[in-house]
């Protein structure tokens, strides 16, 4: 997928002014560079008797589904940290450009304030967090001596109430794909795009080495997608601290 990245839009787009009459009107710069986004496939199968599939009918129903969350989940992975190194994507926080946020001594909360801020201030708006599930319920639950349980957290009320999935009103999506002690805060809406070249695809057959005389089936999920990122100064690499 060929696309265009702007470079230091902030800056560049300071160049307007206002102007007098019959003056000359002022010019201004926007920096662009061409990007290929590789398409990649993203696959699992397994291999599973005839017999055990007209025995249970019901299993096949679920390998699919399992199939297809292996698939989701590596493409989860992918789009967060791939490497880049072909046949993998180039993940967010391997982009060249994203701004970084270095930890508030154990205050999740203000940490991801900061990383906020520097969205907006690169004139972006933030409309998502992504955290690891084991350092959003740290962050939830931690102790404190000073303030009401709960009153300094992203889940108001704990432990008592329900934790809302929010902080600073941002959905908060949890996710093991994202590495410990790290979040990813951004303008997910405008900073970068999924192209969907095969959505999920699911397909059995016998057509293996010698499936077909020993009544085996291979189940195959697959899917190929691409990621473009148009803005990464509009994504910021938290790093977050839940020591106690």
């Amino acid at each position: 997928i060929n696309y265009v990245r702007e470079y230091t839009p902030a800056t560049d787009e300071t160049g307007a002014s206002s102007v007098a009459e019959a003056a000359v009107k002022p010019e201004v710069v926007l920096e662009f560079s061409d990007q290929d986004a590789p398409v990649r496939k993203i696959a699992a199968w397994v291999p599973v008797t005839m017999e055990i599939l007209a025995d249970a009918p019901t299993l096949a129903g679920y390998i699919n589904g399992r199939l297809a969350y292996m698939v989701n989940f590596r493409e989860q992975d992918e789009i967060i940290r791939g490497n880049g190194i072909a046949p993998d994507l180039t993940g967010i926080l391997n982009t060249t450009g994203v701004q970084t946020q270095t930890a508030t001594n154990n205050d999740v909360p203000a940490t991801i304030a900061d990383s906020i801020a520097k969205v907006e201030i690169a004139d972006g708006d933030a409309n998502g967090i992504v955290m690891n599930p084991g350092d959003f319920w740290a962050s939830v639950s931690e102790r404190r001596s000073t303030t009401f349980d709960g009153e300094a957290h992203p889940a108001a009320g704990a432990p008592i109430g329900t934790p809302t999935p929010t902080l600073w009103g941002l959905p908060v999506v949890r996710t093991r794909a994202m590495t410990t002690l790290t979040a990813l805060v951004g303008d997910f809406a405008n900073s970068c795009m999924i192209f969907d070249r095969q959505g999920m695809t699911i397909r059995q057959s016998d057509s293996h080495d010698t499936y077909f005389i020993y009544n085996k089936v291979a189940i195959l999920a697959e899917k190929r997608l691409a990621l473009a990122v148009f803005r990464p100064d509009l994504l910021v690499n938290t790093t977050v601290d839940i020591t106690a």
